[in-house]
């Protein structure tokens, strides 16, 4: 397994797996498959020059991503933002998770203070990979998304890097 941060030149396998988790998972994450399935390669090259993004690869095919970036404005640089983590059914269990995790938070600790983070309350392997990683909750917005008419709360959490 290897983890790497992803560059425009990564955006057609890019697409394929984030597109595949958004057609999979639509209670997962805010962004819609509909939606996303019809923007050309060119919008997910320019998402990956201007975002930071990491690839987890096993034998060599992207196997899982994860985004992060540092809150814009300046009373918030103090802020990263951990988004859009995925990992492919072949790739769980792996390690996989945890590999992206620790590349987000080491490139995170110089940055920033701290990591902030949505997950849906019921999302439980995805809880678990934050609690191992000591994220803590510290705040539930119920209702946050709705998807087929079904409400879905998400949990905030937090890792204070110092």
């Amino acid at each position: 397994m290897d983890v790497r941060r992803l560059g425009p030149d990564d955006a057609d396998t890019f697409r394929h797996v984030r597109l595949e988790c958004l057609r999979l998972h639509p209670d997962a994450f805010g962004t819609v498959w509909e939606v996303e399935r019809e923007r050309p390669v060119a919008d997910f090259r320019r998402i990956l020059a201007d975002h930071q993004f990491w690839g987890g690869y096993v034998e060599e095919s992207l196997a899982g991503i994860v985004g992060f970036y540092v809150m814009p404005r300046a009373k918030e640089r103090h802020r990263g933002v951990l988004y859009a983590m995925y990992v492919r059914a072949s790739a769980r269990g792996s390690g996989l998770s945890s590999l992206l995790m620790q590349a987000v938070i080491d490139h995170a600790r110089p940055l920033v203070d701290l990591i902030w983070l949505k997950v849906a309350a019921d999302n439980a392997p995805a809880r678990a990979l934050y609690d191992r990683f000591g994220f803590q909750v510290y705040g539930l917005e119920t209702s946050s998304l709705r998807h087929a008419g079904r409400d879905i709360d998400q949990e905030y959490r937090v890792l204070m890097l110092r």
